[in-house]
């Protein structure tokens, strides 16, 4: 598609190049037993729910994709190998043999509304006063009522079935509980917030990169080496405040595979001997 290169643009290739530098310069892995990781190399081609890919570890930079010409909507991170593996193992994603931690932004497009709107929601984004088994899901409606174009009695391709609930029920709770921001839903800017919060993606990746620090991008999230996780975080809000003029809050992923402790985030030679067959192939990727 022809666009014209604009210093914004130009200042865009040149920050993705700087990330991309510093993520060559170190590997990041996934700490998977060999025989269930060919357990899982066959479950991703095999998975119909989700278009999985087998895992490419050389897949190890990222780039970015825009929904238009203008380069003013998407524009999140793309292309790592970690984002194409379930989220229940991202847990065991290593760089440079150590363990890493994943932190997201807590109810980002709600906080980047409320915040134009000049509004504060309080509470959690997502309790429009169901069960929180439901959660995830209104979640979903939630990012759907703010892609969708026009209001619709239609529902969106969501399966919500589970609440009980019909569309338009749920729909009318969802506008009732953020009522500061209703005029903001059904006017097709969830494309626009995802270019907002690449912008703050792309700073916090940058800072790091300037030391030499590589950190992992999942949409809104970010995982890097779990001694450095109370600096991503001081740097995560940091930015996000400067970029968006409010504070929002942060949260560690729930790991859903359990890892085996270790005293400290290095591997010990012990540890190798101890683990040598069972992950021959990831201590192979991973000299100490």
């Amino acid at each position: 598609i022809p666009y014209e290169d604009k210093p914004r643009i130009i200042e865009m290739r040149k920050n993705i190049n700087f990330i991309n530098d510093c993520l060559k310069r170190h590997w990041s892995d996934l700490e998977l037993p060999d025989d269930k990781w060919k357990k899982l190399q066959k479950s991703l081609l095999s998975n119909k729910k989700y278009d999985y890919e087998p895992i490419r570890l050389e897949r190890q930079t990222i780039r970015r994709i825009f929904n238009d010409k203008d380069f003013t909507k998407g524009g999140r991170f793309y292309g790592g190998w970690w984002q194409n593996i379930p989220s229940d193992y991202r847990s065991l994603i290593t760089i440079n043999g150590k363990r890493t931690a994943e932190f997201d932004f807590a109810k980002i497009h709600p906080t980047i509304m409320y915040a134009d709107a000049q509004a504060t929601c309080v509470g959690d984004a997502y309790n429009i006063g169901l069960n929180q088994d439901h959660r995830d899901t209104i979640k979903e409606l939630f990012n759907a009522m703010v892609q969708m174009d026009e209001f619709t009695d239609n529902p969106p391709r969501v399966k919500f079935s589970q609440t009980g609930l019909r569309w338009k029920e749920l729909r009318d709770m969802i506008l009732e509980r953020h009522k500061p921001i209703q005029h903001m839903f059904f006017c097709g800017i969830g494309n626009t917030l995802q270019y907002r919060d690449s912008m703050i993606a792309e700073q916090v990746m940058l800072h790091f990169a300037k030391e030499n620090i590589p950190v992992l991008p999942v949409h809104d999230s970010f995982l890097i080496q779990r001694s450095l996780l109370p600096y991503l975080v001081e740097v995560m809000e940091t930015e996000f405040e400067k970029q968006i003029g409010v504070p929002i809050e942060t949260r560690e992923v729930k790991k859903l595979f359990q890892v085996n402790p270790r005293k400290d985030d290095s591997i010990s030679v012990k540890s190798i001997f101890q683990e040598a067959k069972l992950n021959s192939d990831w201590t192979e990727r991973n000299p100490l």
